[in-house]
């Protein structure tokens, strides 16, 4: 019963989205300093990954109140609070991975100059 995934979740978390985050910023240097060519897209990447972070942040906080453990282990308030973090993390995890699918969708749009078939369909 001694079973404590937390810290397991808490390392997954943190390392996943600044490793992503690194790449979001070489992203926006390039589109701006390089380029000098901020579209759309970008801004939509920066704000998934504002999700992304809102969804490892109520992700650490569940795992404060003791998410990743046996209920047994910790108390009622304990085990609802849990619960409920973790559940309030779910639709910032959805839309942080949502989100990048529309920039895409900008992306190819800008790129592809679609028919409006086309662009209805994206």
């Amino acid at each position: 019963m001694e079973d404590n995934k937390g810290p397991a979740i808490k390392a997954a978390c943190i390392t996943l989205w600044t490793l992503g985050t690194v790449f979001v910023f070489l992203r926006l240097f390039t589109r701006k300093c390089i380029t000098k060519n901020v579209q759309v897209d970008d801004y939509l990447i920066v704000l998934a990954t504002a999700f992304g972070w809102a969804n490892a942040a109520t992700a650490i906080v569940a795992v404060a109140y003791g998410s990743g453990r046996h209920n047994d282990t910790f108390t009622l308030g304990q085990q609802g609070n849990a619960k409920l973090f973790a559940i309030l993390s779910f639709p910032f995890g959805v839309l942080s991975f949502t989100i990048p699918k529309l920039a895409v969708v900008t992306l190819l749009t800008r790129l592809l100059n679609p028919s409006r078939v086309h662009h209805a369909f994206l």
